[in-house]
C-alpha cells in the first residue's frame, strides 16, 4: 500500500532504510559514507525526474551535493575529450562556468522573488 509522510525527511529515511532519530557517532564510517552516498542518488533521481510521487518535497529540501556531483561529471567527460595539453584548462573552465552560473541565475531568482512552478 501506500505510505504517507509528514516531511521529505521521512520519506527519504523510509527509501534509503535509515533512521534519522539515532546518533551517528557510533556508526562505523563506511556506514555513514554508504548512507550518503543513497541519499545524493535519491536525490539525483528525484532531479532527474521530478514527476516522481514527493518530488516536490525533496526538491525543496536541497544540498549541494547532486550538483557538485552532475558538475564534476560533465567537466570530467569534456576535459577527457579535449586534446591533452588542455585537459585540465577545460576542466576547470567548464567547472567555474557551471558554478558562476548557477550563482548568478540563484541570486537573480532570489532578488527577482522568483517561484519555482511545478
Amino acid at each position: 500500500g501506500e505510505r504517507y509522510f509528514e516531511d521529505s525527511t521521512s520519506v527519504m529515511d523510509a527509501e534509503l532504510g535509515t533512521h534519522s532519530g539515532f546518533s551517528t557517532l557510533d556508526e562505523p564510517v563506511y556506514e555513514t559514507l554508504m548512507r550518503d552516498v543513497r541519499m545524493v542518488g535519491y536525490k539525483l533521481r528525484q532531479v532527474i525526474d521530478p514527476r516522481q510521487k514527493n518530488a516536490v518535497k525533496e526538491l525543496r529540501d536541497w544540498d549541494l551535493w547532486g550538483p557538485l556531483v552532475l558538475c564534476l561529471l560533465l567537466s570530467i567527460i569534456l576535459s577527457s575529450r579535449a586534446p591533452s595539453d588542455q585537459n585540465a584548462l577545460v576542466f576547470a573552465a567548464v567547472f567555474v562556468i557551471v558554478w558562476v552560473g548557477a550563482a548568478v541565475v540563484t541570486i537573480n531568482a532570489v532578488l527577482l522573488g522568483g517561484n519555482m512552478l511545478v
